[in-house]
């Protein structure tokens, strides 16, 4: 098992942040978290993307910090999180398992959107679906390959902001070309470098 809870981040472009150098570039920076993994000196690290619209910023040491949200968000700083969780729902190995009991359950993992993903005791979701549903939904995932295996929660959420009008506005297009394009080309420029299989 890892040794520590997560210090370290990873930068978008796929840096691994280590030491004080590398991190001070990004000290207090509002960045985004698509995932979080476990190294191969067995200590965690954050993957993250640096966006306007998180409340969660970088201190010292690489600790995560949560603060107030900044309250007005460009559409293209929401966009920015929609392609990245996008990305790493779409092509990551780490979602493989994810990807599968989507299909499994009748849902083309290629065509489904991904807000937010969030690591507890179960791995929490936050998806919008090919119709435009939007869902919260909880996954176990197996406890020697890490990946998703049966989700444990499902809900049909109800509220409605500019990221979920954005992902509606997606889905909901007769052409998504441009969008896919754009989420393939973010994961392999971003995030293919350092994407592997989850350790226990």
């Amino acid at each position: 098992m890892p040794s520590s809870e997560p210090k370290f981040a990873v930068y978008a472009e796929a840096l691994c942040i280590g030491d004080r150098d590398e991190l001070a570039p990004i000290f207090g920076k509002r960045v985004g978290i698509i995932d979080r993994f476990v190294r191969d000196d067995g200590t965690w690290a954050y993957r993250v993307f640096e966006t306007k619209a998180s409340p969660v910023i970088i201190c010292e040491e690489g600790e995560l910090e949560y603060v107030d949200p900044i309250p007005y968000v460009t559409d293209e700083e929401n966009m920015e999180n929609i392609v990245a969780q996008t990305a790493d729902l779409r092509y990551s190995v780490r979602h493989k398992g994810l990807r599968a009991i989507l299909s499994a359950d009748g849902f083309d993992p290629m065509r489904c959107l991904q807000i937010t993903c969030d690591q507890g005791d179960d791995v929490h979701v936050t998806l919008v679906l090919p119709d435009g549903t939007i869902i919260g939904a909880d996954y176990k995932e197996h406890p020697e390959t890490r990946q998703a295996f049966r989700f444990s929660q499902w809900e049909v959420l109800t509220y409605c902001d500019r990221e979920v009008e954005l992902c509606r506005e997606i889905t909901s297009a007769d052409d998504s070309s441009e969008f896919d394009s754009r989420v393939k080309e973010y994961y392999e420029d971003q995030l293919s470098r350092t994407d592997r299989g989850l350790s226990c």
